[in-house]
């Protein structure tokens, strides 16, 4: 079932061996819960607001940092308003802080949906549909954008989910990525080249403890499986194992492993988020891996979380 908690839903799927349940708020369309049993996957965890972390949000149309907040497209130039001054950068999109429209509701199921309309911002109108499934063992994310104007936009989007395994802190979990490449970045923490994932403390498909990590990168060049899916893992000290599987629209992982966390309670402890995306930061500008989304297309990404105990 699904439950309306004001801007916030509540779903549900009860099984007879565990349930599994989720907390989804229609502002950025964001996931905040995940519980598979009595197990907690998310920060910030159930019927918590998103703070200034943006705990799963959605990122559209792009993602992560652009740079002065400007960008050219077909030859127009535009100027977006700054959400860090201090970097110079507009953060993770338009639709983060919108409160998006509740389309349809399901058993265990919600999809919804935002418009993006300003010309003097972006260059067409965009239909951003993000629909939340759960399932046997976690829940399967959709994000779906339609170009509903006259003219092609440079487009990149994603999520923006924090992690973790019960009351475990992150730095005592252990992460296993398929990734060859770690996209590195200056100051402003805007894209300056790939290099070896190694370079960073990964190691590709072995298991790295989070702890050792000091990281706010774009995890690249991912291996993609027979079903065109990409993998990561994320496993506690008891074994119990987070499965993040993504799309090949999403050639990239942001791996975010902040020690300054705040939980709801006002303590800090370490976090890590693992946010599958088009593109790295500034693709606008850059245009590696940008997409470019013309009149009437629809791009779709998917994406999901399942649980091992």
């Amino acid at each position: 079932m699904a439950k309306d908690l004001g801007h916030k839903f509540s779903l549900s799927l009860s099984q007879s061996y565990r349930n599994v349940t989720a907390v989804i708020d229609s502002i950025g369309a964001a996931i905040l819960s995940l519980k598979v049993g009595d197990t907690e996957l998310l920060d910030p965890g159930s019927y918590e607001s998103s703070s200034g972390f943006l705990e799963g949000v959605t990122m559209a149309p792009w993602v992560n940092r652009l740079a002065d907040g400007r960008y050219q497209s077909a030859g127009v130039a535009y100027q977006v308003p700054l959400t860090d001054e201090e970097r110079s950068v507009a953060n993770h999109g338009l639709v983060f802080e919108s409160d998006f429209e509740v389309a349809q509701v399901l058993p265990g199921a919600i999809k919804l949906v935002k418009e993006i309309d300003d010309p003097n911002i972006y260059s067409t109108k965009l239909r951003i549909e993000v629909s939340y499934q759960l399932t046997e063992d976690g829940i399967s994310v959709t994000q779906q954008i339609t170009n509903l104007g006259d003219r092609e936009a440079p487009l990149s989007f994603g999520s923006h989910p924090y992690f973790r395994i019960g009351e475990f802190s992150a730095d005592q979990l252990e992460i296993k990525t398929s990734a060859k490449s770690v996209v590195a970045a200056d100051e402003r923490l805007l894209p300056i080249g790939k290099v070896p994932e190694t370079t960073f403390g990964l190691v590709r498909d072995e298991w790295v403890l989070i702890g050792n990590l000091e990281i706010d990168n774009s995890l690249t060049d991912l291996h993609f499986d027979e079903n065109g899916l990409s993998e990561t893992f994320l496993r506690d000290p008891n074994g119990r194992v987070i499965r993040l599987w993504q799309s090949k629209i999403y050639r990239h992982l942001s791996l975010f492993t902040p020690d300054f966390y705040q939980t709801a309670e006002g303590n800090t402890r370490w976090s890590v988020a693992l946010e599958p995306q088009t593109s790295a930061a500034n693709s606008y500008n850059t245009a590696d891996d940008l997409l470019v989304i013309q009149p009437g297309q629809v791009l779709e990404g998917n994406w999901g979380i399942s649980f091992a105990e």
